[in-house]
């Protein structure tokens, strides 16, 4: 079995995404969702459904997708508690079945990953053992989609990218936003925490306000600052949802 904390604090948009056996799916890279169980005990195809569901039929899709690749069928469940979300996927043939687990505790976010092999055609489907199956579909998948993905958007605004490195060189995301038509919005940290701000810019003009080591700046004292004390950090950017 193999654990990790999330450092960011959880959210309702992120819980939802894990809550939801599609997007559970997707994430992990190697489900795909076909059928849901019915009031009656049968799979249906979700066209037919009239409610949601705990018990899927899935797919499975291991390899290489340039190349070769493995797919065998199988079933998942969904196990929601008051404070934990967790998902058992498991072959037909009973050859492979991994258990991930999410719990919640004072607004932190933790996940679990354990995975059982139990013949020996596993390793061939898969192409991996137990414990590289593990770290693969956390470091591989999950923790990848939070850092990059699950970001929750500010009201009217879809979250377009997410960008780490020197904020001296990120900020060119800025320089980039001001030459291209409609409304945005930056969000940029330092990982020190010594630099944090936001960034609106609108069909070529922008209104920066920030924190430079407590100090609040604005406009191009924000910029000049980021610039004059290079650290690295992360830049997030938005852009407006025009509804028309």
């Amino acid at each position: 079995m193999i654990h990790w904390k999330s450092p960011r604090k959880l959210d309702h948009y992120v819980a939802s995404l894990i809550s939801d056996p599609a997007s559970f799916a997707g994430i992990s890279g190697h489900i795909q969702v076909l059928m849901v169980e019915n009031n009656a005990g049968n799979f249906v195809t979700l066209d037919k459904a009239t409610s949601s569901s705990n018990k899927f039929r899935i797919l499975f899709t291991f390899g290489n997708p340039f190349s070769s690749l493995s797919t065998f069928t199988g079933k998942m469940e969904r196990k929601i508690l008051n404070n934990k979300v967790t998902y058992i996927a498991s072959a037909d043939d009973k050859s492979i079945s991994f258990m991930t687990e999410f719990a919640f505790q004072n607004y932190e976010l933790s996940l679990s990953i354990s995975a059982s092999f139990n013949s020996p055609q596993a390793i061939r489907y898969v192409g991996m053992n137990e414990g590289d199956l593990e770290r693969h579909l956390l470091e591989g998948h999950f923790i990848p989609y939070f850092k990059l993905f699950a970001i929750p958007s500010p009201c009217g605004y879809l979250h377009l990218e997410s960008k780490e490195g020197n904020l001296c060189d990120l900020i060119s995301t800025i320089g980039e936003l001001r030459r291209k038509e409609g409304k945005y919005l930056v969000y940029l940290e330092s990982n020190d925490g010594k630099i944090s701000g936001r960034v609106q810019v609108e069909n070529g003009n922008l209104n920066a306000t920030g924190n430079l080591c407590g100090k609040e700046l604005n406009n191009k004292s924000f910029l000049d600052a980021i610039i004059n004390n290079c650290r690295c950090g992360s830049l997030d950017v938005y852009i407006k949802l025009e509804v028309i």
